[in-house]
């Protein structure tokens, strides 16, 4: 079974119309039929929130769609101090948030790769070979 670490910018295609939502919607679909195992670091959370509070949309619907995201028992993961110290140094090394570069070290740390939308990201650290764009996954 092939394992990703997803980023909040392939998620939130899961809830709002966007440029490659149809791929995004593959990897879901992938997911819940168990050909991908997903783990993400419990930041998406709050990253979903934030996006879901911006999003214009109704509070009843924001409340939705997070449960929605917690029903798909996405693996979590809680950061340890190691974890953030990686993170760190990777985001000054490479110009990106401390956001952005958890991802790309939990998917180092667990020997996998990170999926991500954010092409901007991408430009910035596809040299590191730890983070795969969204539209050039294949499932």
């Amino acid at each position: 079974m092939r394992e990703l670490v997803i980023d909040t910018s392939v998620i939130v295609k899961w809830f709002f119309e966007e440029k490659n939502t149809e791929l995004a919607l593959r990897v879901r679909e992938s997911y819940v039929k168990g050909d991908i195992e997903l783990y993400s670091p419990d930041l998406i959370i709050y990253e979903l929130a934030n996006v879901f509070r911006y999003g214009k949309i109704e509070e009843s619907l924001a409340k939705e769609f997070l449960q929605d995201f917690y029903d798909m028992q996405i693996t979590l993961i809680q950061p340890n101090q190691n974890l953030i110290n990686n993170t760190l140094t990777f985001a000054l090394n490479h110009d990106i948030t401390i956001y952005d570069s958890i991802y790309l070290i939990l998917a180092k740390e667990l020997g996998i790769k990170a999926i991500s939308a954010d092409n901007k990201l991408y430009k910035k650290t596809e040299s590191t070979d730890l983070i795969i764009l969204l539209e050039d996954f294949k499932v």
